[in-house]
C-alpha cells in the first residue's frame, strides 16, 4: 500500500472492498460509522490506491455552499479549467470527459455537510462515463444521516446508493492498536493490562477511543477549570454597574451650573426708631448730624461693609422722594419710562432704621432722586410729575370671543390691571384689542390677521409708534384664554 497509515486487520479488508467498488462498481459508496470510527483514514488510504484515477478528495465543511464544493471538486479533476460554479457538476464534466484519459472517482469526507442539491448531482454522476469506465464516487457521513436521508430518495435513485457500514473493532485488534500505539510513543505507564482490557471492554470499538484511553494512561486526568461561581460574578457586576452610575452622577454634579445667590441683606424695619444711645455709639464720623432728612452712614463690616439707611422724621420732601420713586417705577412699567440706576455698593448689606427722635443729632444728606430719560421728559411735558405718562388716543372696546384660526399680536403682559392702559397708548384708537386673563396675568392682543407676514408688518408699525417688539401668536394656541372687558379710564 502506498503511504504510511496504520490499518487493522478488519480496515485493510474493508479498504480492499473499496478499492474493488472503485474500479468495478456502478453506484454511489456511502461509508458510515460513528464519530472516530476511521472514515477519514479509509478514504484517504483509498485516494493513495488509486494511483491510475483522476481524484478529487474534498472534506466538506459545514455551512458549505454547494457552488464551494463544486469549485473544489473541479479544480482538482480538470487541468486548467475554465467553468462556471454555478452550473451542476453533470453540465461540467460533460464538456471535458471527452477530453480526459483516465476514469474518475470523487471522494467526499463528511458528505452529511453537502447541500442536498450537491447529493442528487452525485447521484447523477454515477450515470456517466470517463475513459471507457463509469464515474464512481465514495462518501463518508454518520449513521443518523443515512437514516434520515434514504427515505427521502426516490426507488430508482436508491439502487444507485450503496452504504457500507464500519464495523466495531473487536477486542483483540483494540488492545493491539493500544499496545503499537504506546509503542510508538516510546513511554512507559504503570497501569496494569488487566485494568487496561476492562476499560477496552467498555468501549463502542472506535479507534478515537483507544487512543484517548492512551493518553489518560499516558498524561493523567486533565485538571478540572473550577465552574465560575455565579455569586462571584454577580458581585462583580453589582461593584461595575455601582461605579458607572457613581461616575454619571458625578460628571452630571460638575457640568451643572450652581444657581447664583443673591447677596443677603440686612433690613431692620422702619418702626424701629433711631435712638440717642444708638447715635452715640456710633463713631463722630459716622454720626448724622441732621434731625429732618434721610440719612445714609456706611459701616465697615468683615470683608465688605454695611450701609445704614436711617429715615429721619418724613418732611414733605422725604414723601415726595417716595411718592416720585414708586410714581416712576409705575411709569416706567406702563410708558417705557426709564430711570437711572441708583448707585450700589457692592458687597454691601443694607439695614434700613427708623425714625430718628426730635433730638438726635442727625446728619442731613439728601437722598438720591431718580433722574428721568429724555424719551420721559417728551413724553411728560410740562404737566404735573405724578402723571408722568401722557394720555393719548387709544382702544375703549375689547372683543369678548377669540377667532380659531389666524394670528395676533401679543403687546404686554401684566400683573396689574391698572397697568394696562399705558399698554394700550402705542396701539392706534381703531385697533382690534382683546384683553384676556390667563392665571395671574393680564395679557393684551392687537389684530386678527389671516398670515404671519401680516402680522410681522403690523409689528413694524406698533415698535415705529414707539411700542416695544410685540410677539406673533397663532390663535389656535390661545384658546383656554379668556377675554375681559377694557378698564374705564
Amino acid at each position: 500500500m502506498a503511504g504510511e497509515q496504520l490499518l487493522l486487520p478488519s480496515q485493510e479488508a474493508l479498504l480492499y472492498r473499496l478499492q474493488h467498488l472503485a474500479c468495478y462498481g456502478e453506484q454511489l459508496v456511502l461509508l458510515t460509522g460513528a464519530v472516530g470510527a476511521g472514515k477519514t483514514t479509509l478514504i484517504t488510504a483509498l485516494a493513495n490506491e488509486l494511483e491510475d484515477y483522476n481524484l478529487a478528495l474534498v472534506a466538506c465543511p459545514q455551512h458549505a455552499s454547494a457552488a464551494e464544493i463544486r469549485r473544489k471538486i473541479i479544480m482538482q479533476l480538470l487541468p486548467d479549467p475554465l467553468f462556471d460554479d454555478e452550473t451542476p457538476l453533470v453540465d461540467t464534466l460533460l464538456r471535458f470527459v471527452p477530453q480526459l484519459q483516465k476514469p474518475l472517482h470523487i471522494l467526499l469526507d463528511d458528505a452529511d455537510n453537502l447541500p442536498l442539491t450537491l447529493w442528487a448531482e452525485c447521484l447523477l454522476l454515477t450515470q456517466l462515463q470517463c475513459a471507457g469506465m463509469a464515474v464512481t464516487l465514495t462518501l463518508t457521513a454518520s449513521p443518523e444521516f443515512t437514516k434520515q436521508l434514504l427515505p427521502q430518495l426516490p426507488q430508482q435513485q436508491r439502487q444507485w446508493l450503496l452504504p457500507v457500514n464500519l464495523e466495531p473493532l473487536s477486542l483483540a485488534e483494540r488492545e493491539g492498536l493500544y499496545q503499537t500505539l504506546l509503542a510508538r510513543s516510546q513511554q512507559q505507564t504503570f497501569t496494569p493490562r488487566s485494568i487496561v482490557i476492562k476499560q477496552l471492554e467498555q468501549q463502542r470499538g472506535t479507534p478515537a477511543e483507544v487512543l484517548q484511553l492512551l493518553q489518560l494512561a499516558l498524561q493523567g486526568e486533565p485538571k478540572a477549570v473550577p465552574p465560575k461561581s455565579w455569586h462571584r460574578i454577580a458581585l462583580v457586576a453589582l461593584i461595575v454597574v455601582s461605579m458607572l452610575a457613581a461616575a454619571i452622577w458625578y460628571t452630571d454634579k460638575i457640568t451643572t451650573p450652581l444657581p447664583k445667590q443673591q447677596v443677603a441683606s440686612l433690613v431692620v424695619s422702619n418702626q424701629i426708631p433711631l435712638s440717642p444711645n444708638l447715635l452715640d455709639w456710633l463713631p463722630p464720623a459716622w454720626r448724622p448730624s441732621s434731625k429732618t432728612a434721610a440719612v445714609a452712614v456706611t459701616i465697615p463690616w468683615r470683608e465688605g461693609h454695611i450701609e445704614v439707611t436711617a429715615k429721619a422724621i418724613k418732611t414733605p420732601e422725604t414723601v415726595v422722594a417716595a411718592e416720585d420713586s414708586e410714581l416712576l417705577r409705575d411709569a416706567a412699567a406702563t410708558a417705557d419710562v426709564t430711570t437711572s440706576d441708583l448707585p450700589v455698593v457692592n458687597n454691601a448689606q443694607t439695614v434700613e432704621l427708623g425714625e430718628s427722635s426730635a433730638s438726635a443729632p442727625v446728619k442731613t444728606v439728601a437722598a438720591p432722586r431718580p433722574t428721568v430719560t429724555a424719551d420721559a421728559e417728551n413724553t411728560a411735558g410740562s404737566k404735573p410729575r405724578n402723571t408722568a405718562v401722557t394720555k393719548a388716543a387709544m382702544p375703549t372696546n375689547a372683543k369678548t370671543t377669540l377667532p380659531k384660526d389666524g394670528y395676533t399680536l401679543q403687546i404686554a403682559s401684566v400683573k396689574q390691571l391698572q397697568s394696562v392702559p399705558g399698554q394700550l397708548s402705542v396701539l392706534p384708537e381703531d385697533s382690534q384689542v382683546w384683553l384676556c386673563r390667563n392665571g395671574p396675568w393680564w395679557v393684551i392682543f392687537n389684530g386678527h390677521f389671516s398670515s404671519r407676514q401680516q402680522a410681522l408688518k403690523a409689528a413694524k408699525i406698533i415698535q415705529q409708534r414707539g411700542g416695544a417688539e410685540p410677539w406673533i401668536r397663532p390663535w389656535k394656541t390661545l384658546q383656554n384664554y379668556q377675554p375681559q372687558p377694557l378698564p374705564q379710564p
